[in-house]
C-alpha cells in the first residue's frame, strides 16, 4: 500500500485581519481617497505579512488597469469568491464603500 500524498495546505489570512483591513478600506474610500493610495497605506501599515503581500499584489494589478474585484480574485489566500463578487457588485453600483462596510461586519 502506497502512502497518500499530503494535501497541500494553503495558509489563509485570518478572518479578523480581513475584517479590519476591509473596514479601514471602506473608511478611506468613503473619505474620498484614491483606491491606489488607500491600498498603499493599508499595505504599509499591515502587520500580517500574508495580507500585506496580497494588498501589494492587488495594488499592482489595479495600477495596470484591472478592476478591484478582478485583482482580489487572483489572491485566493486572502479573498474568497463571496468577497470578490460583493466587491464587483459594489464597483458596478457605485457603492463600494457601503459594500466594504457590510462585508467587514459580515466577516
Amino acid at each position: 500500500m502506497q502512502p497518500q500524498p499530503k494535501a497541500r495546505s494553503l495558509k489563509r489570512v485570518k478572518p479578523k485581519t480581513l475584517a479590519i483591513v476591509t473596514r479601514q478600506l471602506s473608511v478611506m474610500i468613503d473619505a474620498g481617497l484614491p483606491l491606489v493610495q488607500c491600498l498603499e497605506l493599508l499595505q504599509k501599515e499591515e502587520p500580517d505579512a500574508r495580507m500585506a503581500s496580497a494588498i501589494e499584489a492587488v495594488r499592482a494589478e489595479i495600477e495596470t488597469g484591472a478592476s478591484l474585484a478582478d485583482a482580489l480574485a487572483k489572491r485566493g489566500e486572502a479573498f474568497d469568491r463571496l468577497y470578490t463578487n460583493m466587491v464587483a457588485a459594489g464597483e458596478a453600483g457605485g457603492i463600494l464603500d457601503v459594500i466594504l462596510q457590510r462585508l467587514s461586519m459580515f466577516i
